[in-house]
């Protein structure tokens, strides 16, 4: 004779709903210049690369693909060579800088 298990009925589900007078809004002004200083450093270290393969492919095409694939290895060429690439990681500088400010 088979067993039947009863099992208690699952509960309801309950939907908490924030009151708009809990938002401190100070907290919102950082997030938002936050989110403004990160992606102008977004924006300025893909520009630095961009700078850094033209200046790269025009020295050696070897040197432009290693920077096209590995930009890690790119920016280590434009570290001993300063004088091709000194606007790229100037740059490059400046949008560490603007993350971490942003951070």
């Amino acid at each position: 004779m088979p067993v039947l298990a009863f099992y208690p009925a699952p509960k309801p589900l309950v939907l908490i709903i924030s009151v708009a007078d809990d938002i401190d809004y100070r907290e919102i002004e950082m997030d938002a210049s936050s989110a403004l200083l990160m992606t102008l450093g977004a924006a300025a270290l893909l520009i630095s690369w961009v700078l850094l393969l033209i200046a790269s492919f025009n020295e050696d095409y070897a040197w432009g693909l290693f920077s096209l694939l590995l930009p890690p290895a790119g920016y280590t060429y434009g570290l001993f060579r300063l004088d091709k690439a000194s606007q790229s990681i100037l740059l490059a500088v400046l949008g560490w800088t603007l993350i971490y400010l942003g951070w």
